[in-house]
């Protein structure tokens, strides 16, 4: 579907503000509304309106059948939030076979009268990017699927709700968390050797939005996606939109980032950083498998 009309939702969604579904419809791209139906877009919403300072975050699942599952974290944005959730997922047994990612695009300038001399303007919940990380893929667990998804909607409130607090030391205990819980899955798993690397291929476009846009063709590896968003926002390199398909142990990715200022990247050696961070990342999952 196309992007629908602001009063159409706001007629399905009568509780929700329908200051939020303008945001949602205008901050989002045309691409989401291609993927999701009406319905879905409502659900997405609901889980959305939801969203405080108390709760930054909503994990939607449900059972497609024959060990599919469907998982979509919607939640406010924080710097290195991807690299966070794609840990909490693979650190769960989450093995991830396609995805969706996107982001609220910034917020246009409001208008409006300026705050009185010496006082801060309130900020507007309205205004805040979101995000809606979807995922399909399977479980490794044994764990009956109530349980497993409790504990994932628990490891994602307490790690989001250090990133609401907005320092440094509280975002920097979730990733070490995180780091801990994917360390932990990565040594329980009996992993085959690999003899050699699976050829990499990367290309890069522009889009007409200005963004660019890196396709990753490549083996996949356990927690590649938590490995590769790590390393980039350690290089101050954000993920903005994604486009996830693995299949036949081939993952097939689709990037689109942001610098740590939210501007898209157009610095040519900045994009050489991003393309030796994904062989970095993808080399240096391969030699732990050996």
């Amino acid at each position: 579907m196309t992007k629908p009309p602001i009063e159409e939702l706001a007629s399905r969604l009568p509780r929700i503000d329908e200051g939020l579904i303008r945001e949602h419809v205008e901050r989002l791209p045309e691409r989401y509304f291609e993927l999701f139906d009406a319905e879905t877009v409502c659900s997405h919403l609901e889980a959305l309106a939801g969203l405080a300072p108390a709760k930054p975050v909503e994990v939607l699942l449900s059972v497609l059948g024959a060990g599919r599952v469907e998982i979509t974290v919607l939640a406010f944005d924080y710097p290195g939030e991807f690299s966070l959730i794609t840990g909490l997922l693979a650190a769960s047994g989450f093995n991830i076979l396609a995805g969706d990612v996107f982001t609220y695009a910034a917020a246009a300038a409001q208008a409006g009268r300026r705050p009185r001399p010496g006082r801060r303007a309130a900020p507007d919940p309205l205004r805040r990017r979101r995000i809606i990380d979807h995922f399909a893929g399977s479980i490794a667990e044994r764990t009956p699927l109530e349980l497993w998804a409790h504990t994932l909607r628990r490891r994602f409130v307490e790690a989001l709700a250090l990133l609401e607090r907005g320092d440094e030391a509280s975002a920097g205990a979730a990733r070490q968390r995180i780091n801990e819980l994917v360390a932990e899955r990565l040594a329980s798993l009996d992993l085959p050797a690999q003899a050699v690397l699976y050829p990499v291929e990367i290309q890069v476009r522009e889009q007409e939005d200005g963004r660019t846009v890196l396709r990753v063709v490549a083996q996949d590896t356990p927690a590649f996606l938590y490995a590769l968003s790590t390393a980039l926002a350690l290089r101050g390199i954000f993920i903005d939109h994604i486009r996830i398909r693995t299949a036949h142990n081939r993952i097939e990715d689709e990037f689109s980032f942001l610098d740590a200022q939210g501007r898209p990247i157009a610095s040519a050696l900045l994009l050489d950083q991003v393309r030796l961070t994904v062989c970095e990342t993808i080399g240096g999952a391969t030699a732990a498998r050996r």
